[in-house]
């Protein structure tokens, strides 16, 4: 999932998976050729593939050390369809962490799943327009939407970047599947964007990863004001039209200011999914305080 980038290498949150194996390196060059127009050090722009005018033309299916692996690229090979067939036969528990969840196939699918096998899930970006964020939570499925623990967000804060599901990691599951890569669960990467997934079916790479997602989510349900009282809350959407939604473990009091620092709405947070009518407020900017009655405060813009 990781970018070239200083920030993608020293501050969000991202994976790399280094694989030493010439069939899949051809894979790779291959698919890289063709959008290079050229098998030769110099380009070919009139032969140059990119997005929509690629062909499925690389191989999917690898044995790599005992481990099957297979490999999609976005957008000529399908990739989406590949991640539903996964998701639609996990057998226990499904584990997802994601920057971006806006691909209605894949937000269905882990919605159907939820009802026959465990399902948690991180998302970072679920103020995107069409994000599969509330429809999930109404779902009742246990996602949580990604916070740095100082309430900053991109750029004044770092990205929750990965793109990755693990479905039946424990050691008894039979068919472990771990699914990762630079494809965003957008429509946007299934349809226009040259984008790479691997699913690599393996129990340790599937547990490690496993390991990344607990602390990471650990993390959120620990989070905490000043270091002082850790309580869990989910705001959504941002931005909002006329209902905010905050879900908690705490009781809280909130109150809301426009950016002139007046009063517009106050009451109670009970514990769970609360409802805020804030339909009659003009456009704008407001800020959001939850208060716990002792001093401890967080404040959302």
């Amino acid at each position: 999932s990781t970018n070239w980038t200083s920030a993608n290498l020293g501050w969000d949150f991202n994976n790399i998976v280094t694989i030493e194996d010439q069939s899949l390196a051809r894979a790779y060059t291959l698919e890289f050729n063709e959008m290079f127009g050229s098998s030769t050090g110099t380009p070919d722009p009139l032969f140059a593939r990119f997005g929509d005018d690629k062909q499925d033309n690389t191989p999917h299916k690898f044995e790599i050390g005992e481990v099957a692996v297979e490999l999609y690229f976005s957008p000529s090979d399908g990739t989406t369809g590949q991640m539903v067939k996964h998701i639609n036969a996990a057998e226990s528990r499904i584990d997802f962490g994601v920057m971006v969840y806006t691909e209605n196939s894949l937000g269905n699918s882990m919605l159907a799943a939820n009802d026959a096998v465990d399902v948690t899930g991180i998302i970072d970006y679920v103020e995107f327009n069409g994000s599969e964020f509330n429809m999930l939570v109404n779902g009742n499925v246990d996602v949580l939407d990604y916070m740095n623990s100082d309430g900053s967000q991109w750029p004044d804060g770092p990205v929750f970047h990965h793109k990755y599901c693990i479905i039946d990691h424990d050691e008894g599951d039979e068919n472990p599947v771990l699914i990762t890569g630079s494809h965003n669960w957008s429509a946007s990467a299934e349809n226009s964007n040259d984008e790479n997934t691997l699913i690599i079916f393996d129990h340790s790479l599937a547990n490690q990863f496993y390991q990344e997602y607990s602390q990471r989510r650990q993390e959120q349900l620990d989070l905490s004001i000043d270091g002082n009282q850790a309580f869990t809350i989910q705001v959504y959407p941002n931005p909002i039209e006329n209902n905010l939604y905050i879900n908690s473990l705490s009781e809280l009091f909130y109150s809301v200011h426009s950016v002139s620092g007046q009063t517009v709405a106050t009451g109670k947070i009970t514990i769970g999914k609360n409802s805020l009518d804030l339909s009659s407020l003009n456009a704008g900017m407001y800020f959001l305080t939850l208060e716990n009655g002792e001093g401890l405060k967080l404040i959302k813009r």
